[in-house]
């Protein structure tokens, strides 16, 4: 049995994926209506072979064999809806489709798949996987199966979905935020989910950089390796006038990702930008502008124009 490439992608407040606008027939909203899906363990051949009676073999869309468990972990019935979307990252025609939970369902779906992160789940229609994409976080609201999905694939995916009007994702985010919360109290251990919320308080409608600070500090206080953190958090605590402390948290971040120091001393510069004290900001988007020029960072050019053009902004009488 041939793996594939495709991972399954948990979707936080801002999302790192860029799309298209609606062009094609395929993009779109879908709902289900009368049609079935279902999400199926995939066997991990070296764990799951003792337990055969309880798996059956299914064909994917592109003919690879699996071994499929018969129990579905979820189905159609905690589904909203599924999106369509082309996908400006592959060279061909290319298709990411996206799966939206129903909202009473977000605690199970949350469960199930931390319950399952590191395994491989697969989505099935009509006696077939569209795919067996390996869980690598939790998630709750929305899942992205990420990977080269064909045109002729995403027709035989959404044949006989319904197509309907996609509601306003403001009205969502926001009930999404109130179950973060509720969530976060409950499974206070639960860290992703805990990024998660800061990050909608930081980046949300109603931004509260107060609460996604103490958030970003718990997360620290929890698990002091989640350095990536440090970043937010210093942009929280220049955000509420905190400059000290931003200073403090950058500088540690300096030490803790050091392929990363470029990022570190940008946001030093926007925080004593903040201070008034311009010189400390240019000497910061210089050394920054070295490390840059140093690197093999993709795209760097632009990061080096940008890093340039603000340098001459400051230096301006």
């Amino acid at each position: 049995m041939r793996r594939k490439s495709i991972v399954f992608v948990f979707v936080v407040s801002c999302l790192l994926f860029v799309f298209d606008s609606l062009a094609c027939a395929q993009e779109g909203y879908y709902v289900l209506g009368e049609q079935e899906i279902e999400f199926r363990l995939v066997a991990d051949v070296s764990k799951d072979t003792e337990v055969r009676e309880n798996w059956e073999e299914m064909l994917d869309i592109r003919g690879d064999r699996f071994l499929v468990l018969k129990k579905a972990e979820l189905g159609s019935q905690d589904v909203e809806a599924i999106r369509i979307r082309k996908s400006r990252f592959e060279p061909r025609e290319r298709y990411q489709i996206s799966v939206s939970f129903k909202k009473e369902s977000w605690d199970k779906v949350r469960n199930v798949t931390k319950r399952l992160i590191g395994r491989r789940l697969g989505i099935v229609r009509g006696r077939r996987l569209i795919s067996a994409p390996v869980i690598r976080a939790a998630v709750d609201k929305d899942a992205v199966i990420a990977g080269a999905i064909s045109v002729s694939e995403v027709q035989w995916f959404i044949a006989g979905l319904v197509p309907k009007e996609e509601p306003r994702e403001e009205d969502r985010e926001g009930e999404y935020t109130k179950w973060l919360e509720q969530w976060v109290k409950k499974s206070p251990d639960d860290l992703d989910a805990m990024s998660a919320l800061a990050g909608k308080y930081m980046y949300g409608e109603k931004k509260d950089y107060g609460k996604a600070s103490a958030l970003f500090e718990e997360i620290l206080r929890k698990d002091p390796q989640r350095t990536e953190h440090l970043f937010n958090l210093g942009t929280c605590y220049t955000r509420l006038g905190k400059y000290d402390k931003a200073v403090r948290t950058y500088e540690r971040a300096i030490v803790a990702r050091p392929g990363e120091e470029w990022i570190a001393r940008w946001q030093l510069a926007e925080t004593y930008k903040g201070q008034g004290e311009t010189p400390r900001a240019i000497r910061e988007l210089e050394k920054g502008l070295r490390l840059l020029e140093a690197s093999s960072l993709p795209d760097r050019e632009a990061v080096i124009q940008t890093f340039k053009a603000e340098i001459e902004n400051l230096k301006q009488p």
